[in-house]
């Protein structure tokens, strides 16, 4: 990468040129870069980082003032904004196949009920997802969230970041998964996270296809 001392041609320049360099900027300051295409754009743990990342901007909204001043703290030791130590700590946890969490101190040992009635109906290239929240029955009821897992195939899956397709809030109880491919199985597992971080039994939906 080649650090742009002056603007270029006396202006300011973003974009591609020929597919060939790029220039951008970078915390205000202008630089020259080759182009490169990424070999896989939409790896599994590209997408799987993709959602926790969109669920913990938006879970992070939703914290009360206690918990956000609580990141805050542990955000200080790094310089580093609450939001920031949040979404590393939400990103770090499920590569470790550990489920984020509203509390640094959450204890994540409590045993989730998995959801029920799971189902999954057939559209054009789409699965529409549904399910009904556990309630407390041989575990904790959950309190935050619904991941929802997938991968290609008939069998039961191993769920981990590399499969997440999607986060849901608990309130929510339906997830569409589009851009599929018609007549090809794909198999699911459902499992809540509460707060502290406590990871839910599976709901498995085994050869789901769409149309």
């Amino acid at each position: 990468m080649a650090r742009v001392t002056g603007p270029l041609f006396s202006m300011d320049a973003t974009g591609t040129v020929g597919k060939a360099i790029v220039f951008s900027k970078w915390k205000g300051r202008s630089y020259v870069r080759r182009h490169a295409v990424p070999s896989n754009p939409r790896s599994g743990l590209q997408v799987g980082i993709r959602v926790v990342f969109g669920f913990a901007a938006t879970a992070w909204a939703a914290l009360s003032d206690l918990l956000v001043s609580d990141w805050a703290e542990i955000a200080a030791a790094d310089s580093i904004t609450g939001l920031n130590a949040f979404s590393r700590d939400a990103v770090a946890r499920p590569r470790r196949n550990e489920g984020w969490r509203a509390d640094h101190e959450g204890d994540a040992t409590d045993t989730v009920t998995a959801p029920t009635e799971a189902a999954a109906e057939p559209q054009l290239r789409s699965l529409n997802l549904s399910w009904t929240n556990a309630v407390a029955g041989g575990g904790e009821a959950p309190d935050w969230c619904t991941a929802i897992h997938m991968a290609e195939g008939s069998e039961a899956i191993e769920p981990d970041i590399s499969n997440l397709v999607g986060i849901v809030p608990i309130a929510t109880e339906a997830f569409t998964i589009r851009g599929l491919t018609t007549g090809q199985a794909y198999s699911f597992v459902l499992r809540h996270v509460n707060q502290d971080g406590a990871i839910g039994a599976d709901a498995d939906l085994l050869d789901k296809k769409p149309t």
